[in-house]
């Protein structure tokens, strides 16, 4: 009689853990937006071309106020221009900047790259860069929007730059 009692209460806390694990997973679901809900895509108020020659300056000044701060950088392209279609629009990316060398790693250095970026950001009218932080799989990043345009910074063994902007036109539209 013992032994059933003790079967009977083994299943009623398998049942009772599997209930509370369903609730934690229900609710930290409805904590999350619905993906693509009620969020659209800021645009930019240029022209394709404008934007390109636009977000093409940003990177330039991203990169070379890195450089100023940190000597002996080497950037090379790391992947090539594309545009996609997002939200009604085309989103126009730059090929990234790469160097091998891994800025950030030395937390000192978080708020140099913060502040470097910033001002290249707000040369351009876009708000300032938060300080880096560690991100998924351990990536250092940071990053910056504003009138459409994004741009990126991501460091792990290596340090990469990237920007695009999303345009109010057909992908078909952009050059």
């Amino acid at each position: 009689m013992l032994r059933r009692g003790t079967a009977l209460q083994c299943r009623r806390s398998v049942l009772l853990s599997g209930a509370v694990v369903g609730l934690a997973v229900l609710t930290a679901c409805a904590r999350e937006e619905p993906i693509g809900e009620g969020k659209t895509v800021s645009r930019s108020p240029l022209g394709p071309q404008q934007a390109r020659e636009e977000i093409t300056s940003l990177l330039d000044d991203a990169q070379y106020a890195l450089d100023e701060e940190f000597a002996g950088l080497s950037w090379e392209e790391s992947s090539s221009e594309t545009t996609g279609p997002v939200d009604a629009g085309c989103r126009l990316t730059l090929p990234a900047r790469r160097c091998d060398r891994y800025l950030g790693l030395d937390s000192a250095d978080h708020a140099t790259i913060e502040a470097v970026l910033s001002r290249a950001l707000e040369a351009h009218g876009l708000p300032a860069a938060p300080r880096p932080a560690g991100g998924t799989g351990g990536w250092l990043t940071t990053s910056s929007s504003g009138e459409g345009i994004t741009l990126g910074f991501r460091a792990k063994g290596f340090t990469e730059l990237t920007v695009h902007v999303d345009l109010a036109v057909n992908c078909e539209d952009v050059d």
